[in-house]
């Protein structure tokens, strides 16, 4: 059975502090870490550990979401946080809208191949993105990459966080990823619903209030 502080209990795996705002709703105080000199509370840059968060979205273009996570990587605490961006491309695909303006804007972006949609070797591809960039959390953005960010979750033991922006169930395989990606939700450490209709239909699906963190879309002033 999976724990009822499943964030507590996967970052001690890692023995690693989880991100600002994981940390405050997982309940926990900020973790401090020892200098070379081994003394306690230290913040130097060489004992302070870099969180590394891996943004899963499947998309072509620039839209809503997207950009949020572009403006969320750049405004990033430096020497604190990193993130990046895992976009699922099938191997016959180059560079896409978003793989090119996400790259401009100097997010760190790394493609994810598969040789079709349904191509259970893009698990692979993402374990070895967490392997090799050593990634303390999975963050998806979509119903696709909330079957993914699961999927993974259950072979390898990683925090899995899923923004919902909403569901669109244009026509019946729209209609067939959201409800199987609506099944899920309930498997994820937290959910961030962007509105208040949306936090009501994420808890419509059985998810525990508790998980369920509401955060408004922000405007970025340039």
């Amino acid at each position: 059975r999976r724990s009822r502080t499943p964030f507590a209990r996967r970052a001690q795996w890692r023995r690693l502090p989880l991100p600002a705002s994981e940390r405050a709703l997982a309940g926990r105080k900020p973790t401090l870490t020892h200098d070379r000199t081994g003394t306690s509370g230290s913040r130097s840059p060489e004992s302070t550990c870099v969180i590394n968060v891996l943004h899963l979205r499947d998309t072509d273009r620039v839209c809503g979401p997207g950009k949020t996570i572009i403006e969320t990587a750049r405004a990033a605490t430096a020497g604190e946080f990193h993130h990046v961006v895992g976009l699922p491309l099938l191997e016959s695909e180059g560079r896409n809208q978003y793989y090119e303006a996400a790259v401009e804007r100097g997010v760190d972006v790394v493609p994810l191949r598969s040789a079709h949609q349904l191509d259970p070797r893009i698990l692979r591809a993402i374990l070895r993105v967490i392997r090799d960039r050593e990634i303390h959390l999975v963050h998806s953005h979509e119903y696709k990459t909330d079957l993914l960010a699961w999927a993974v979750s259950r072979l390898h033991p990683i925090p899995i966080v899923t923004t919902v922006h909403g569901w669109i169930r244009n026509d019946l395989k729209g209609r067939l990823y959201v409800r199987v990606g609506q099944a899920v939700l309930s498997r994820f450490d937290r959910i961030v619903a962007v509105s208040d209709r949306t936090r009501q239909a994420v808890l419509a699906c059985g998810v525990p209030a508790e998980r369920v963190v509401l955060i408004h879309n922000g405007v970025v002033a340039e």
